[in-house]
Order: C-alpha cells, then sequence, then structure tokens
C-alpha cells in the first residue's frame, strides 16, 4: 500500500504537536511542572509571611524569597521562550507552500521545491492522531506532521494509521532482527 497527498503543512498546529510529542515522552512532565509551581508559589508566600511576622533569621528568609522571586522570573522567561520559539517555527517558510506526502512500506516522504525528506520507518516511535491530524514521533521534540485537511476520513483515516503504526512496528522489529 502507498498513500501519497498533497498537503500545506502550515495547516497543522505545531505546537499542539509539541505538546503531544512531550505527553507522549514525558508523560509526568506536566504534574512535575504543576508540583514545581506549588512548592515555588508556597516558598514565596511562607517567606513573605515569616518575614513581615519577624522571624528571627531575616537574612535567610530574604535569601529564600529572592531565591523564588528569581526563579519565578526564570520560569515565567523560559515558558515566553518557548512561545516565541513555536510562533516563528509556526511561520517558518519551510512550512509554506504545499508538499507532497509519500508513505510507503519504506518510510515517510515529503516532497516540495527545494526540499526533500525521506525518513526510514524504523526512526519512528510511534504514530497517533489528533484533531490537526496524525503526528509521527521521532522522539522528545522530533515529530513529522500530516494534517487532517491532507488525510481521508472516518475508517479510511484509522486504516491508514493502523497502517502506519504495522509499518513501524515491522521496520523496529526487522532493526532488532539485524542487531549483534
Amino acid at each position: 500500500m502507498t498513500f501519497k497527498t498533497q498537503a500545506r503543512i502550515a495547516d497543522f498546529n505545531l505546537a499542539a504537536a509539541s505538546k503531544l510529542s512531550v505527553q507522549h515522552y514525558r508523560p509526568n512532565a506536566q504534574r512535575i511542572g504543576r508540583a514545581a509551581r506549588i512548592i515555588l508559589v508556597a516558598s514565596y508566600i511562607l517567606g513573605v509571611l515569616f518575614f513581615l511576622n519577624g522571624y528571627p533569621d531575616r537574612y535567610l528568609i530574604t535569601a529564600a524569597v529572592v531565591f523564588a522571586v528569581v526563579l519565578g522570573g526564570y520560569v515565567l522567561y523560559r515558558r515566553r521562550l518557548t512561545r516565541q520559539i513555536a510562533a516563528s517555527l509556526q511561520n517558518s517558510s519551510l512550512r509554506a507552500g504545499v508538499s507532497t506526502v509519500t508513505l510507503t512500506p519504506e518510510g515517510f516522504a515529503t516532497d516540495k521545491p527545494g526540499a526533500q525528506m525521506f525518513l526510514g520507518w524504523e526512526h519512528f516511535d510511534d504514530a497517533t492522531d489528533s484533531a490537526g491530524g496524525f503526528v509521527l514521533l521521532l522522539d522528545l521534540g522530533h515529530f513529522q506532521m500530516i494534517p487532517s485537511s491532507a488525510l481521508p476520513s472516518g475508517a479510511e483515516r484509522a486504516a491508514l494509521l493502523a497502517q502506519i503504526k504495522e509499518w513501524i512496528a515491522a521496520a523496529k522489529a526487522a532493526k532488532t532482527a539485524k542487531a549483534p
């Protein structure tokens, strides 16, 4: 089976695909992030309360408050930077125009004027369906996308995803069999 379609990669939401990739490879990342934010806020509030109530070791508390403020500022900076990077990637010239996406038993290929790429299925870890289309996962933060606008609907879409998963599994099994 070979699947070939025209795709506008710009139609795919890059931020959503990135989030899906992180959820796949780091399933506890959101929980850890929430816990860190709760600890940060709690330490900040406790530090301020101890400081205002005249806790004997004001220097220690002041240092803890400064640490919390600096750490909080860093976290906010990283979130802003991540959003800026995602926005610039979403509007990248590589995502502009129409690409031909070809899926074969050998791998995933894209072709557009000035840019061709082929990746064998052995390089992929999994494929998943999202509202925006298929996300083909390579590793944390690395994936390929096929937007919904380029995919069939209904049972054909589910069958195509199942076929991709079979190709990935077969390529992984073949790679494992070759390994010494």
